[in-house]
């Protein structure tokens, strides 16, 4: 039987959206979307991105077209080339915007991300209720305490780890049954 061998920090998720709406900012999007019914599509690739899509279209008051995906990789693709519209994706696409492919305008974090300093969170442009994170684990065989102990070490978020205690105690509906 697997055990969880190791936590990641949360992930965070942004808002992203093509280049084609020529829209600055949140805010112009939102008015974008409200004016435009229906004419905007955003990709999903998952449940948490699916979530995130219902929460941001009751937030704001939008309607769009959802189109599901077997994936992030081609919902990116279809975003960079703008076939779609709008996608909830990781931070690993900042690449992409600031290649000038994308435009990345929130972050569903609690603060500014450190890798991300230009892009502010969806609290900051006045939608406070739109906050999320996913959680990553590693697992293992049972039994397999060194390689527990070495991966944690090396990951620096395992359960002991300070930055698990205080992500844990952030989100407390987690807990740690390792």
């Amino acid at each position: 039987m697997e055990r969880p061998l190791s936590y990641t920090l949360p992930i965070v998720v942004g808002l992203s959206f093509c280049k084609k709406r020529h829209t600055n900012d949140l805010n112009e999007l939102i008015a974008w979307l409200k004016a435009n019914p229906n004419r905007a599509s955003m990709g999903i690739s998952a449940v948490g991105p699916r979530l995130l899509s219902e929460w941001f279209r009751i937030e704001t008051g939008t309607r769009y077209t959802l189109v599901p995906y077997r994936g992030s990789g081609p919902a990116v693709q279809d975003l960079a080339s703008g076939q779609i519209d709008l996608f909830f994706g990781t931070p690993d696409l900042l690449s992409l915007a600031r290649a000038g492919s994308i435009k990345v305008h929130a972050a569903t974090s609690d603060k500014r991300l450190a890798i991300a300093p230009e892009v502010p969170t969806f609290a900051e442009l006045g939608l406070p209720k739109i906050s999320w994170s996913a959680w990553y684990r590693l697992f293992a065989p049972a039994g397999r305490i060194e390689l527990k102990r070495r991966a944690s070490a090396r990951l620096g978020c395992g359960p002991a780890s300070p930055t698990f205690s205080r992500a844990r105690n952030k989100h407390p509906r987690c807990s740690a049954r390792l």
